[in-house]
């Protein structure tokens, strides 16, 4: 009677296990129901007119926030500002050509190989980096003290080509149409090129480190140190982590190789679990909170918004929002995360145009 009493709780211990562990993966499931979304900025319609900012007109492909909380959007051949409930040009003139002197008047060639969203960088004092592909440049716009806005050249534009673990001066060097910037919270600006990952001091020294990660489409850096790298790949994606000394490291996603060869053993391949072995679907965003230990990552043929946290993925948003299908226009879903901040609000670019005209924010509800 013992031993049958035993088997009979145990087996109870059983279901209660395998019914909390069901209850807590339902629970997850759900957590999108605990989010707002807001609209930020844009309109549906091309063009470029500033002011209000539900009702500028704009093509932003990226943006960063500064630590008064005023958004940069890069935006084709300028800079933009949102702040106070208005957009305004900061820099650029809308041509595209190769200037520098004062912003208004300034000309940028932002571009580069497909599937980047050219990301932009702002240091401790405010000075704001872009990397200026077809001009083979990262560009710096800055405040004088007179209160004017100018753009100079900040690395590039050399004839040297560093050599992993090779040092020199940052506007001696050439730098192959760099797509991917970020900024640490020592100010070096980080970048890409040939086979380097490029830091860059506040001095000017720039350091070459072997790229072992791949096509690098996206950078963010958190507030301790760390830079985090976007590999896409034909099909995969990937998330790798870079430390101060040029340490590089996969944190997320199976390489396309990896895929190919699950494919070949013609079993179904994972999706979210362990970071490691989770698949990511032509990923080119992603946004880092400033402790480092959420990755928010999408904007790609998933049309979802994905979450590193703990060595796990996980699947937040499918087919976007419900009050959004409405006005789902030429594949609008969730689209991809381009910022977050340290209230883990996550700022959302659409996936396909004319989606990259409006901004979206999603919080967690108090």
């Amino acid at each position: 009677m013992n031993n049958k009493n035993c088997v009979i709780r145990f087996i109870v211990q059983l279901f209660l296990f395998l019914l909390s562990g069901f209850i807590s993966v339902c629970a997850e499931t759900l957590e999108p129901a605990n989010y707002r979304m807001e609209h930020v900025a844009g309109v549906w319609q091309g063009g470029y007119l500033d002011g209000p900012a539900k009702g500028a007109l704009f093509h932003g492909t990226n943006i960063a926030k500064d630590k008064e909380g005023n958004i940069y959007v890069m935006d084709g051949t300028r800079i933009r500002i949102i702040s106070n409930g208005r957009v305004w040009t900061l820099a650029g003139n809308g041509i595209r050509g190769f200037k520098e002197g004062r912003a208004d008047g300034a000309m940028f060639n932002i571009g580069g190989r497909g599937y980047n969203y050219c990301n932009i960088g702002i240091d401790s004092r405010n000075n704001i980096y872009i990397p200026d592909g077809y001009n083979s440049r990262i560009r710096k716009i800055f405040k004088k003290n007179d209160g004017t806005w100018w753009v100079e050249t900040y690395a590039g534009g050399g004839m040297e080509i560093l050599k992993p673990g090779s040092t020199g001066r940052a506007k001696k060097i050439a730098i192959s149409n760099p797509v991917s910037l970020a900024v640490d919270s020592f100010d070096n600006v980080w970048t890409e090129g040939f086979s380097c990952i490029y830091k860059i001091s506040p001095s000017g020294e720039i350091v070459c480190y072997k790229n072992t990660a791949g096509n690098v489409v996206n950078m963010q850096a958190d507030k301790i140190g760390n830079v985090y790298l976007l590999v896409r790949e034909n099909w995969s994606s990937h998330y790798w982590k870079v430390t101060q000394d040029g340490m590089i490291e996969r944190i997320a996603g199976l390489t396309e190789k990896e895929v190919n060869q699950i494919r070949k053993e013609k079993i179904p391949l994972p999706v979210d679990g362990p970071a490691l072995a989770a698949t990511f679907h032509s990923h080119s965003t992603l946004a880092v909170t400033s402790d480092g230990k959420i990755i928010y990552g999408g904007n790609g043929d998933e049309y979802v918004l994905r979450r590193i946290k703990d060595g796990k993925s996980m699947t937040l948003f499918k087919e976007g929002w419900k009050e959004e299908k409405k006005d789902r226009r030429n594949g609008w879903f969730i689209g991809g995360p381009i910022l977050t901040d340290d209230e883990k609000t996550i700022y959302l670019l659409g996936n396909n145009p004319p989606e990259f005209l409006r901004f979206r924010r999603i919080a967690a509800e108090e």
